[in-house]
């Protein structure tokens, strides 16, 4: 009750003196002498990532303007997309729902929380024609690699890194490699 009482004596005088009131000190007006300045910023303020190509290749592999090594150099940040991926493919080949496990179960960087990409994120890795743009840090081997994105519950897409323009539709039986990502994902796969 003293302590409500001191502060409320300092908020209704206004005083920049100090008072003491039963053990309590109060340097002041709780109110400032004017608001807290803006901390939004507006979307014109925010420069967009998203809306420019960055390169790969201006700096070391784990030190560009796009990617950067983490999680112990185990993972790299796509700063375009802002997802994280393995460093590394999984090149054994499982059936879409092993390697949509595998991924779940994945503890790459001694982060969980890894999934299969869907077909459009692994699409983003690829420049047009074909392949990872220079001076990427992945080791990923030219092949086509299983999506989280599914056509039917028989089906889902696997993307080619020589031909990224194509999506394959395969049987979930068939067998891939995978390449395992970590952030937001815009689709739900079936399962």
């Amino acid at each position: 009750m003293r302590e409500r009482l001191a502060w409320a004596l300092v908020a209704a005088s206004g005083l920049v003196t100090t008072l003491t009131l039963a053990g309590v000190v109060s340097g002041g007006p709780l109110d400032p002498l004017s608001g807290p300045g803006p901390t939004m910023k507006t979307l014109d303020d925010v420069p967009p990532i998203w809306s420019r190509a960055l390169p790969a290749d201006d700096g070391p592999p784990c030190a560009s303007s796009r990617f950067d090594c983490v999680l112990g150099d185990a993972a790299v940040l796509d700063r375009e997309t802002g997802l994280v991926w393995h460093r590394s493919a999984a090149v054994t080949p499982l059936t879409w729902d092993g390697a949509y496990a595998a991924c779940w179960q994945s503890s790459i960087g001694g982060r969980f929380g890894w999934r299969l990409p869907t077909a459009e994120e692994f699409k983003s890795l690829l420049i047009v024609g074909g392949g990872l743009p220079s001076g990427h840090p992945f080791d990923v081997p030219s092949g086509t690699y299983w999506t989280a994105s599914t056509i039917d519950g028989a089906s889902a897409l696997a993307v080619s890194t020589s031909n990224p323009a194509m999506n394959q539709s395969e049987s979930r039986l068939a067998t891939f490699p995978r390449l395992c990502v970590r952030g937001a994902t815009g689709l739900n796969p079936e399962r």
